[in-house]
């Protein structure tokens, strides 16, 4: 069985061998100010499974944390089924 590591934590990785190679351009940093030295736009990552079943959800997130981050997110619909961009999935 092949092993790979959790996908949060390799988008994570990628996104800061991108922001190393931002970071090298001055003409991206802040000239002053509390920033100054740091990038001038907000950056961020994260991970799309693509490949996930409604089944494989709902047995790896118990059903508290699902119901929150779920319809915190905007993502459930009245009955229970992923919303995206106003497009049931």
């Amino acid at each position: 069985m092949k092993t790979v590591s959790n996908p949060i934590e390799q988008a994570r990785q990628c996104s800061y061998q991108v922001l190393n190679m931002l970071e090298a351009d001055t003409a991206l940093k802040q000239v002053s100010g509390r920033y100054k030295g740091k990038l001038c736009c907000p950056y961020g990552y994260g991970a799309v499974f693509t490949n996930i079943s409604r089944r494989a959800l709902d047995k790896a997130i118990p059903e508290e944390y699902r119901s929150i981050l779920l319809s915190t997110l905007g993502y459930l619909n009245r009955e229970n089924n992923f919303r995206l961009g106003g497009a049931e999935l």
